[in-house]
């Protein structure tokens, strides 16, 4: 996979972050810090045999934007992003 900084805060060192998802399966990604998501989260989607939007990811509570990279996140070394299938109806 691509890039995640290390220590969180934008640089462009490599870190492992995992995706947990809600079959309780992990999955592990080295990423740069100055990467965007979209990138790991299309990984993701690509390893579940899923469309890409077919999950919401969220990292401490609040949902990703595949535009943002983590760096901006602050994540750090081993760090884990939950992905969730949406839930529709009432």
């Amino acid at each position: 996979m691509s890039g995640v900084t290390s220590g969180g805060g934008g640089g462009d060192g490599r870190m492992n972050v995992k995706v947990k998802g809600q079959d309780g399966e992990e999955v592990f990604f080295r990423v740069k810090g100055s990467t965007r998501l979209k990138k790991l989260m299309n990984a993701y989607c690509d390893h579940k045999s899923m469309r890409a939007n077919s999950f919401v990811f969220l990292f401490d509570g609040h949902r990703i934007n595949g535009e943002q990279t983590p760096g901006e996140l602050e994540m750090e070394e081993g760090d884990t992003i939950a992905a969730m299938l949406p839930q529709t109806g009432g």
